[in-house]
């Protein structure tokens, strides 16, 4: 554990991650157009899986970080990005289109609540995304889940942050509309988005403008004094948003880095043509925050590009496994039968030897770095981000990035090619993964066929 992140440990609760969506008519081409940066311990490795639907035994359970619950019939084909010790995700989309990001937030509903294991938010993203064919549909699993098994357990690996516990807040989107569920709780309320944009950060944003309320949430707030009928209409977040007075520049960060996010969105898509580039650069942004330096930072983002219905063309997920976006690629995956991103971002397995596994858990800490992530670290290190080696760095990833985002382009939006190179269809990512190791293994040296 790093003195900084000790630190941190003794002060607040650590405060990031962001998640986007814009909608039509602020898109370009009538796509939804998703995007979620993971800010978590700095020294926490994340990984980018593919996981292939398919049919499960009837009456079978799956694992998840802590806890089994009942397996689905049916499984949907998923893309995650995932802390490397966990089982669930951060972020992620299915081959229908539906994309999952959660958020860390803070009510007054901790105080009450025990820290038992049951499911982590991540897991919930994850189950969510392997079951659903809408976002509507995503968000019923994910209430579901909420209010028959319920969340808990250590959220960090860090030995130094093992009292971390919050709630979670969701952005759902899919081909056409995007849903927000905010929890405080067993409590929770939704938001119905069907065009424009929307975004989260770490604080309850449902007011009075509520889709739907979890029973008996208007009657908790005023039994608490949270809430006065007399005083006007029931307002969510108002009634469970924690107030910070001990850390209140923390506070004051997350709800400017909220604004921020919103001006950028806007911004961006004033033209009504808000693009994968625009939502890339608001990920990269590191004036609001949205780009977390420190020890906590961003370690890994996604971009999602959904068609609208009955396009014939591809839906493509941008995805980086590594710190930082600026000083990262993001890699393109589409989802077609026999889709292999190669191992570059996937975790060692430790099986039952694993200290998140084992009882006690976390008694020792285990590298859990991938090849992408050992290689990028190695090359950040050497060349920072500040100075003539780094900005040689940046301008190499960024004639890199260039390249692949136009390739990946012209590829996707021509209907063709996608029927005649499913080789090259199944292998995006992989590729992209193999050229950006290339560019790493020249600087540092280090031989990678």
């Amino acid at each position: 554990m790093s003195t900084s992140l000790a630190s941190l440990a003794d002060s607040c609760p650590p405060l990031s991650c962001d998640t986007f969506v814009v909608l039509p008519p602020n898109s370009l081409d009538n796509c939804v157009i998703f995007g979620k940066n993971s800010d978590r311990p700095s020294e926490e490795v994340q990984e980018v899986l593919y996981i292939a639907g398919c049919d499960h035994p009837r009456n079978s359970k799956v694992q998840c970080t802590y806890t089994k619950v009942d397996q689905a019939a049916r499984t949907y084909s998923i893309i995650i990005a995932k802390p490397s010790w966990m089982w669930g995700a951060e972020s992620g989309s299915n081959e229908n289109g539906v994309c999952i990001g959660n958020e860390a937030v803070f009510s007054k509903m901790l105080s009450q609540q025990e820290n038992e294991e049951k499911l982590l938010g991540c897991d919930i993203v994850r189950l969510a995304l392997e079951r659903s064919a809408t976002a509507k549909e995503a968000k019923d699993i994910i209430i579901k889940l909420l209010e028959t098994v319920g969340v808990g357990g250590r959220v960090s690996d860090e030995p130094l942050l093992s009292y971390l516990k919050y709630d979670n807040s969701f952005l759902i989107s899919d081909k056409t509309e995007a849903w927000i569920v905010e929890t405080a709780g067993q409590f929770w309320a939704t938001q119905r988005v069907t065009s424009g944009l929307r975004n989260l950060s770490n604080i309850l944003t449902i007011g009075t403008d509520y889709d739907e309320l979890a029973e008996g949430t208007k009657e908790h707030a005023e039994k608490y004094g949270w809430w006065d009928p007399a005083e006007g209409e029931f307002h969510f977040a108002k009634s469970f948003c924690q107030t910070y007075s001990e850390v209140e520049k923390m506070d004051k960060f997350t709800h400017s880095r909220y604004a921020s996010g919103r001006e950028m969105l806007e911004e961006f898509s004033k033209d009504k043509r808000f693009c994968v580039a625009d939502m890339i650069s608001i990920l990269k942004d590191e004036p609001s925050g949205i780009n977390m330096k420190g020890v906590f930072r961003t370690m890994s983002s996604h971009v999602s590009f959904i068609r609208p219905p009955g396009s014939p063309l591809a839906s493509c997920h941008w995805l980086t496994g590594t710190p930082d976006p600026v000083f990262s690629i993001f890699k393109p995956f589409v989802f077609t039968d026999g889709a292999n991103i190669g191992a570059s971002t996937k975790s060692p397995n430790f099986g039952s030897e694993d200290p998140a596994k084992c009882i006690p858990r976390f008694r020792r800490r285990v590298d859990r770095s991938t090849p992408l992530f050992e290689e990028h670290e190695r090359v950040y290190l050497s060349c920072g981000t500040k100075g003539r080696e780094s900005d040689k760095w940046l301008k190499e990833m960024n004639t890199l990035q260039a390249g692949i985002i136009r390739e990946t382009e012209d590829f996707i939006n021509d209907p063709e090619k996608l029927q005649l190179n499913k080789g090259t269809k199944k292998t995006l990512f992989r590729m992209a993964v193999h050229k950006e190791m290339v560019l790493y293994s020249k600087r540092t040296g280090s031989t990678y066929v």
